[in-house]
């Protein structure tokens, strides 16, 4: 048997082969659009569409890691028709215009009739896709679906605030159905816990009304909410807004301005921003960038942000001693505060590069128990795993 299956592989043409290779993941229908509608509706099944470009290096990274895979095959195969269309070539050009598919890879979905229904934007591994494209089959998550119940349930906080979740998810704009959403409760009832989720998850901008109202009665919602919750809060925005000026390379008076308005709301916070902003636009050599770090470490009282500069340290400084040192340090610091996967798998990394494989091991397998728990990352894990038993 396996003899005759090498003498097929040798003698079977090319696109045979090719075939049998791509069987393996998402099979693509090659048909145009109208095609591949009649055949969704002939089926009765929902269309999945993976809109990109030539160019597009997260296209790519789908393509090799994720539509590639069996078991994503094998879901979309069972559960979709599937299209793949190049945006800028032949039918994708006006495919584009209508369906407003701006960046890559926009991955839609229609349902057995043609119609839009979800979407979501970038590039997902396989098990976050398949996650994904599970929720798209149900009308209470996708967003084209919970549009057209807008007009009919805007008075209806319960939906109000799914929507604008689903909305958040799929990275479309969520804000203003937050607005409509404040505006219907008032705003002394952001007090209250089942409110305040509102803004928690759909206004992170310190300019905005809602955030200005919690200033100005933030002992009203400690009393209520208590100081953790409230204090977490106001710092995310500052959080997001700290970010932008490092990705933006901010001048120094959009900084001194930045810096000002963190003291007049939250004064005891601005070592931490001014500190993480010079060790992420300061950086250059070893021995500054080990001085930033330990300046801004000092102020570090999240597992995320001592885990980056832990991460930061074992990716660019992995043989220095004096940097891994530093970094186990911060990290065992983060996994106090949250033991994550990211935490644990920071941890084992920067054990392996000591050199002490048998601690990195048993960190590496409480990493695998929580990734089974959770559902994530299980092959990155066991791939971790390989990697320091030497396999």
């Amino acid at each position: 048997m396996k003899n005759y299956l090498l003498t097929f592989l040798f003698t079977a043409p090319l696109f045979m082969i090719s075939s049998l290779i791509n069987a393996q993941g998402i099979d693509f229908e090659a048909a145009d659009w109208e095609s591949v509608k009649a055949k969704a509706k002939d089926s009765n099944k929902p269309i999945f569409v993976d809109t990109y470009a030539s160019w597009c290096e997260p296209c790519k990274w789908m393509d090799n890691n994720t539509f590639s895979k069996a078991e994503v095959g094998a879901f979309f195969k069972e559960n979709y028709i599937s299209y793949k269309l190049d945006i800028e070539k032949g039918e994708g050009v006006d495919f584009a215009k209508k369906y407003r598919v701006t960046s890559y890879p926009t991955l839609l979905y229609f349902d057995a009739e043609g119609e839009l229904v979800h979407r979501i934007i970038g590039a997902y591994k396989a098990e976050d896709l398949i996650t994904k494209s599970k929720e798209a089959l149900l009308p209470e998550n996708q967003i084209y679906t919970l549009q057209k119940q807008f007009e009919t349930e805007k008075d209806n906080p319960a939906f109000l605030k799914k929507y604008a979740e689903a909305l958040k998810r799929v990275g479309e704009d969520y804000t203003y159905i937050a607005d409509v959403y404040i505006d219907l409760v008032g705003m002394e009832a952001l007090k209250e816990a089942e409110h305040f989720d509102v803004l928690e998850h759909c206004i992170n901008n310190y300019n905005h009304r809602a955030y200005h109202y919690v200033v100005a009665n933030k002992s009203d919602f400690i009393t209520s909410l208590g100081i953790d919750r409230v204090d977490s809060y106001l710092d995310a925005a500052f959080n997001i807004r700290c970010y932008e000026i490092i990705e933006n390379g901010s001048s120094q008076v959009v900084i001194r301005d930045f810096l000002q308005e963190v003291k007049q709301i939250l004064p005891d916070r601005v070592e931490y921003f001014k500190t993480r902003i010079d060790f992420y636009s300061k950086r250059g050599d070893e021995r500054r960038d080990y001085r930033l770090a330990r300046k801004y470490e000092k102020h570090c009282k999240d597992a995320k942000s001592l885990n980056g500069i832990a991460r930061y340290m074992l990716d660019v400084y992995g043989k220095s001693k004096t940097q891994l040192n530093a970094a186990l340090e911060w990290v065992d610091r983060a996994i106090l505060l949250e033991e994550s996967i990211a935490t644990l798998e920071t941890k084992a990394l920067i054990l392996l590069a000591l050199e002490d494989r048998e601690a990195a091991l048993e960190v590496a397998n409480k990493q695998l128990e929580l990734s089974k728990k959770e559902n994530k990352y299980i092959k990155e894990t066991e791939a971790l795993i390989a990697q320091i038993k030497g396999e």
